[in-house]
């Protein structure tokens, strides 16, 4: 499940699963070796009796290669599988990154503006302040306001 339709959560927690599931291959593996050695040392042993002992080498020989071959693709996969996974982690991390920078630029232009707003409120104020004093000296000199 490394489809990026899904949360990195829940990503990483099947590509979790997937590993425990084939760690459990693993063990259930190198339990039947061990199980398919004794049987096939039994036989040997019988065969040897009989005189067909290279016959059972090479039947061991061949399921051990077998069995090898099967862990071998296993192990491969699962290194696959985490490659494509942290490529997946970098690919999103980078995405957040880059988001992150979006806004932080966002933020310092949001924050430009609003100081150009209180500059341009405090020129009003300056404007309508020295309106009024003008106003204000001119009344008094006219005589006008008292």
């Amino acid at each position: 499940m490394t489809n990026a339709d899904y949360p990195l959560g829940e990503r990483v927690v099947a590509v979790e699963t997937d590993i425990k599931h084939m760690l459990d291959s693993i063990v259930r593996i190198e339990g039947g070796v061990g199980r398919i050695e004794n049987v096939v040392i039994k036989e040997t042993t019988e065969r040897l009796e009989a005189g067909v002992a290279r016959l059972e080498n090479v039947v061991v020989k061949d399921a051990t290669e077998r069995l090898e071959a099967g862990l071998n693709e296993k192990v491969t996969r699962l290194d696959d599988r985490i490659t494509e996974t942290r490529d997946e982690l970098k690919a999103d991390i980078a995405r957040v990154e880059g988001r992150i920078v979006e806004t932080k630029e966002d933020y310092q232009r949001g924050v430009e503006v609003l100081l150009a707003a209180m500059n341009f409120n405090k020129t009003a104020v300056y404007v309508m302040c020295g309106t009024v004093i003008v106003g204000i000296v001119a009344a008094l000199m006219r005589g006008t306001l008292f």
